[in-house]
């Protein structure tokens, strides 16, 4: 004969079966734990994300990818491949642009390397005659808050003004912080 609350089985699911205050007072902790985080939680919409990349592209008008390989992608990734402080480089030459993106550690203080990546591409003198200026940016994340499509049917001689009025309208509004606006023609 077997006493109340204890059975042949071995094991925590087994024990806590048998012990129904214990099993109460635990579910009663995980209810109280998750509140508790649920209220001292960060919570974000729109989270900032640093992605530690810095982007270098040169125009290059007019020349074919191997040419901005060897007269520009080659050169940079030179200049800066010893950065203390990049992780990874990845490089694309394609008709008329080189670009260089060097993926900076999480570690590195990244203010510190961009501005070494500036400097050692600022010295390459050694740059084709028609390539522009390097441009030097930050990579930033964005995530749009708001998208919106519009469709509305115009004789094609009154759709172009109201395009444009529409455009104008949403570029200068005040509280828009970015703006990015497409305008979708179909066919007939």
């Amino acid at each position: 004969m077997q006493l109340p609350g204890v059975t042949g089985e071995k094991g925590i699911i087994a024990w806590f079966a048998a012990n129904h205050v214990a099993a109460n007072l635990l579910m009663l902790f995980i209810i109280v734990a998750g509140q508790m985080s649920a209220l001292t939680i960060r919570k974000e919409m729109q989270p900032e994300i640093q992605l530690n990349w810095v982007q270098i592209q040169v125009p290059y008008l007019g020349a074919a990818p191997e040419e901005v390989e060897e007269g520009v992608v080659i050169k940079i990734e030179e200049a800066i491949q010893d950065v203390e402080g990049i992780k990874r480089l990845r490089s694309t030459a394609r008709e008329g642009r080189g670009t260089v993106t060097a993926e900076i550690e999480l570690d590195a203080d990244f203010n510190a390397v961009m501005s070494e990546i500036k400097t050692k591409v600022d010295a390459i003198s050694t740059f084709p005659a028609l390539a522009e200026k390097p441009v030097i940016a930050e990579i930033e994340a964005t995530n749009p808050v708001m998208l919106i499509a519009i469709q509305v049917t115009l004789t094609s001689s009154c759709a172009r003004p109201s395009r444009r009025k529409f455009v104008m309208n949403c570029c200068n509004c005040r509280r828009l912080t970015r703006s990015s606006i497409s305008v979708i023609v179909p066919s007939k």
